[in-house]
């Protein structure tokens, strides 16, 4: 009966993460919606023909797959893997995000049909962009001393700190 439940779920691959997997650190990544995100995943040499996926981490340590390849790369929507095998590594790639994407996410190698072996955790924390924050308080700006901005406010002057391209983690 809980097979059966389980197949009704198609959109949802429900895997059996690998021992241990969950051990991993969770990299947290903070940014702001409209940015593009870059994550890197390294794997062992062993791995280099197995399936990349990209999930994200749904209730119950499930998986739901957004990209995966056994090529050297695919796309889904917004989301882009790209495998480097001579180096043991891939990368994924998300743009447009927005705040509904923050959440927990994970890079790893498709064992076999039910088991995916983790790389990487990643959560994803999403913001509203800066433009809309400034239109937001460019009252306050305009009336208040840089001393007593409120904690997470930033100065105009400082907007373009938050302006370059994120790092690939």
């Amino acid at each position: 009966m809980a097979w059966e439940a389980t197949c009704l779920l198609s959109p949802i691959l429900l895997v059996l993460l690998a021992s241990g997997s969950w051990a991993h650190d969770t990299v947290l990544h903070h940014t702001v919606e409209g940015k593009t995100v870059f994550v890197r995943c390294h794997y062992d040499p062993s791995q280099r023909f197995k399936e990349k996926v990209w999930c994200q981490e749904t209730p119950g340590k499930t998986c739901k797959i957004l990209v995966s390849t056994n090529t050297t790369d695919a796309q889904q929507s917004k989301f882009f893997l790209q495998d480097y095998p001579d180096y043991q590594f891939f990368t994924v790639t998300i743009t447009a995000l927005t705040v509904r994407d923050s959440g927990p996410y994970f890079c790893g190698i498709a064992e076999n049909l039910t088991t995916i072996s983790v790389l990487r955790n990643i959560y994803l924390k999403l913001s509203k962009a800066l433009s809309t924050i400034y239109r937001k308080t460019a009252l306050f700006f305009l009336s208040s001393p840089r001393d007593s901005l409120p904690p997470g406010i930033l100065p105009h002057s400082s907007l373009h700190l938050n302006m370059q391209k994120p790092p690939l983690f």
